[in-house]
């Protein structure tokens, strides 16, 4: 029961809850202050993505452990106006070098 709650019930809460409006607003203030190449750990299914600006945000490597939360945002990946690429892990796994 946990294995199926985890897979299949989990990602779509977390999913639901970070579509909140709320949050939304709070995102859509944020985020566009991002540049350069940007790595997003807990990318999820993708919320943050409509608000890059493509003029300032080169590309966006998402870094989730949860690989099922990741493919509950594959329409906003594939709309997403800036490059993205996405990676299954942790902070301490992602293999990024620290000096990018």
């Amino acid at each position: 029961m946990i294995r199926f709650y985890n897979q299949y019930v989990l990602p779509r809460a977390i999913n639901l809850a970070c579509g909140y409006s709320r949050l939304a607003k709070m995102r859509a203030r944020v985020v566009p202050q991002a540049s350069g190449v940007v790595v997003e750990f807990g990318i999820g299914s993708g919320h943050n993505l409509a608000h890059y600006d493509p003029k300032n945000v080169h590309r966006v490597i998402g870094i989730d452990p949860a690989a099922n939360l990741v493919s509950l945002g594959k329409e906003r990946f594939a709309a997403s106006s800036v490059d993205v690429e996405t990676r299954q892990g942790t902070a301490e796994t992602c293999g990024l070098d620290r000096a990018m």
